[in-house]
């Protein structure tokens, strides 16, 4: 996986009906001030037709100055049901840069998200970093999303409190994946709860993380 600074962002979709969220998200990715940057878009069984559909659905973004790379990737299989894990694990494998990042669907960055975690490893050595969150509660239409309320932010700061609870949403860090020598960096699809988690888990108790720019919201970062 280890090469350039590439960072590879991989994303898993499952609803083709969800299509305008993933819209935002990809938009907000192609907003990354970070470069160079390659979005590997993992699909959940979807048919050929909806693959096309979902391709032609974001070519106009790409077409944006300086785009990001874009990979598709289809999980076509009947197993495991919940294919979560199994979505990661195939992104996984179309990694080709150096940083790994993960982002839903339905969740978005700020511009400047990612160029401030990759500087921050880059001071520390650090393999894996954390950054600040911010939550909100949020009424699905087919039209729109309205956004109701902030919601309290996850309570947790550094790795002692991460082994305590998992308090770090899985668009909230990035990892370097040229400092993975024990190969801690996958999914284990047989778990139906907390797989992020165990992931999470895993690296932190291998390398060395920092937690730096959780604390950088001035609210106490939600």
């Amino acid at each position: 996986m280890a090469g350039s600074g590439e960072l590879n962002t991989i994303v898993r979709f499952h609803d083709i009906r969800r299509s305008r969220e993933l819209e935002r998200c990809i938009l907000s990715l192609i907003g990354q001030r970070y470069r160079p940057l390659r979005i590997i878009l993992a699909l959940q069984r979807f048919s050929d037709q909806d693959v096309a559909a979902t391709r032609a659905l974001l070519a106009p973004m790409l077409k944006f100055a300086d785009p990001p790379m874009l990979s598709i990737v289809n999980w076509e299989y009947d197993n495991p049901v919940d294919a979560r894990s199994a979505l990661m694990n195939l992104g996984l494998q179309a990694v080709q840069g150096r940083y790994v990042a993960f982002l839903d669907y339905d969740d978005v960055l700020y511009p400047e998200a990612y160029e401030l975690v990759v500087s921050r490893m880059k001071q520390t050595g650090a393999a894996i970093a954390f950054a600040a969150v911010r939550l909100a509660k949020i009424d699905v239409y087919e039209e729109f999303s309205y956004t109701t309320c902030a919601l309290p932010p996850f309570s947790g700061s550094n790795v002692v409190d991460l082994f305590r609870q998992n308090f770090c949403p899985i668009h909230s860090y990035i990892i370097d994946t040229a400092q993975d020598p024990k190969n801690v960096l996958s999914f284990e699809p047989t778990l139906t709860m907390e797989k992020d988690y165990d992931l999470l888990l895993r690296v932190c108790a291998a390398h060395q993380s920092d937690f730096s720019l959780v604390k950088s919201w001035p609210e106490a970062a939600s």
